[in-house]
């Protein structure tokens, strides 16, 4: 029996599908599908990855991608058009003719099933439900919070009914920092190379020290400085957002507090495990923190890693001009050509960046 009727029975009552009030709103197209991200539900990281993936495909069909926007603190998704303001029947109007909606939200989702609206819900593991209401339609899926984009995305082309590439992509790993867009500069060029102005960049100095670069990216840009040298200019800058100093034993108290007069947000750190206690004890009223390297076997997916596996990577290295998705990348001299996937780089150094990868495997046959 299904639990709706459970619950009437016991209450002595018949069911009926709630009714959805609704009212116009002019639209200036007929196609569309609804994503939305409501900061009021625990948010999904990887919508603006759902919208890439579909966004090409359905602009061959003609069909537009519509974001709800119930609050301002909804993040804004990529490349969707915004629609902020409305009433909730103008909402549910918008809902009720949509091809397609892909939300966080339990309100949407369940209006778009008393609407008979193709749904996809994204939610928390422990609200997934086995059992629904009756009226809810054939087309209704929920994924969890931890779900792939590509997941989520091949499911919804299958739902249009269109031609769906993702069948052929089998992602198999995440990195917790891949929906962290992060760009990364290592100073061994002028900043004019590349006219880098007024973004957030993270300064490699621990790759590559040229102090008169590194001063030149501080005065143009807002800085995350990394480093394990204390550049001999440095000085405080508005534009320096925190500096993360590598510390060693070679690493001498005049350094530390050069560091902490150069800005207010320091952040000490050592990738030395077996000197680590030796450099606490000579820093003792410094916390310093030990960054263990990510090795492959410590992702637990080695088996699934084969000839076929791709990366994509949410961090941009720009050296001598050139950008690279990884720092393994850049060290085998491999450049970004062009936005698509690349082939997975066995070595430590690739692996020590997994937290910023996806790993897909894409059977070619």
């Amino acid at each position: 029996m299904n639990p709706i009727f459970k619950y009437s029975l016991d209450c002595g009552v018949m069911p009926t599908k709630p009714q959805i009030n609704t009212s116009f709103f002019p639209i200036t197209f007929d196609k569309y599908i609804i994503l939305e991200s409501s900061s009021a539900e625990s948010e999904y990281p990887h919508m603006d990855e759902i919208s890439s993936y579909l966004s090409g495909i359905l602009r061959k069909n003609s069909i537009n991608i519509l974001q709800l926007k119930f609050s301002e603190k909804d993040e804004d998704i990529l490349g969707a058009k915004k629609y902020q303001g409305l009433s909730l029947s103008q909402f549910n109007f918008l809902i009720e003719n949509s091809m397609l909606v892909i939300s966080n939200s339990r309100y949407t989702t369940e209006c778009a099933n008393c609407l008979e609206t193709p749904s996809i819900l994204i939610t928390k593991k422990e609200l997934l439900q086995k059992d629904n209401p009756k009226w809810y339609n054939e087309n209704y899926k929920e994924f969890k919070l931890d779900s792939f984009g590509e997941q989520i995305s091949s499911h919804a082309l299958n739902t249009l009914d269109l031609n769906n590439p993702l069948d052929t992509i089998e992602p198999i790993y995440c990195g917790d920092l891949f929906k962290s867009k992060i760009l990364e500069i290592i100073p061994n060029f002028h900043p004019e190379q590349i006219n880098i102005r007024n973004e957030n960049i993270n300064l490699r100095a621990d790759y590559h020290q040229d102090e008169k670069n590194i001063i030149e990216f501080i005065e143009h840009n807002k800085v995350n400085l990394i480093t394990n040298k204390v550049p001999s200019t440095l000085g405080p800058h508005k534009n320096l957002i925190q500096i993360n100093l590598e510390v060693s034993l070679n690493t001498t108290e005049e350094d530390i507090e050069k560091i902490k007069k150069s800005c207010k947000n320091v952040f000490f750190f050592s990738r030395d495990s077996k000197q680590i206690q030796k450099i606490r004890l000579k820093f003792i009223d410094e916390i310093i923190t030990l960054e263990k390297r990510i090795r492959k076997k410590d992702l637990d997916i080695c088996d699934k890693i084969c000839d076929n596996t791709y990366y994509k990577s949410s961090k941009i290295i720009i050296s001598e001009g050139k950008n690279y998705t990884s720092l393994a990348s850049m060290k085998k001299n491999i450049p970004l050509v062009r936005s698509s996937l690349e082939k997975v780089i066995d070595c430590d150094d690739f692996w020590d960046e997994s937290e910023h990868f996806k790993l897909i495997n894409i059977n070619h046959g």
